[in-house]
């Protein structure tokens, strides 16, 4: 497995973005610049209608892309953790409402997710495999101990640039982790500034 703590640290750091609107914080900071930057912006647009939190996605590519990355993974849509997800106005070069769209989601508590790590890297192996067959760049496995973020899961990142999804992560925390110390899959999603079309 590739050492990804870089990305890992933006998940993080985006999470506590999300969970900062409404005042909740769930996961402890480390430092990325760009994931500073959102934070700073969940901050300084909190009482403002810039930001939305919780939020749906409203571009129908991201949405459907979005399905089928968490149908591969389990049933349904998966949990949205507290805070929900995070969608921000912005520019589009083709006009119209458009949004930055940050989310996450938990397997749901009717997933069985193994404990066991050598079943972790099996499913996060054959998630890149799946991922590079879908026509995902930049696939990166990436595995973290205890001794560098205090928790030990291990994860596959990429992007979909075709899909406006510049960044993706899926984790699993066969140990568990901060606030949710149960084995659960994470899947995280950036997404470019995409047009509002559902």
């Amino acid at each position: 497995m590739i050492e990804g703590l870089t990305r890992v640290s933006k998940r993080i750091l985006r999470r506590v973005a999300a969970t900062a609107v409404t005042g909740l914080l769930l996961v402890p900071m480390l430092a990325s610049c760009a994931a500073l930057d959102v934070i700073q912006a969940s901050v300084d647009a909190r009482n403002s209608s810039e930001i939305e939190s919780p939020a749906q996605i409203q571009n129908s590519q991201l949405a459907a892309e979005t399905e089928l990355l968490l149908a591969q993974l389990w049933e349904g849509e998966g949990d949205l953790p507290v805070g929900g997800n995070v969608r921000r106005a912005c520019q589009a070069d083709e006009g119209g409402e458009a949004y930055l769209f940050y989310g996450s989601w938990f397997s749901p508590a009717s997933a069985a997710v193994s404990p066991d790590r050598s079943e972790a890297i099996m499913t996060i192996t054959e998630m890149s495999d799946w991922l590079e067959a879908q026509g995902w760049e930049y696939v990166e496995t990436f595995e973290f101990t205890t001794e560098k973020l205090d928790v030990n899961a291990v994860g596959v990142g990429a992007s979909k640039s075709a899909a406006g999804i510049p960044d993706m992560q899926v984790i699993y925390y066969f140990e568990g982790q901060l606030g949710q110390p149960e084995p659960h899959i994470v899947v995280d999603i950036d997404s470019d500034c995409l047009v509002a079309d559902l």
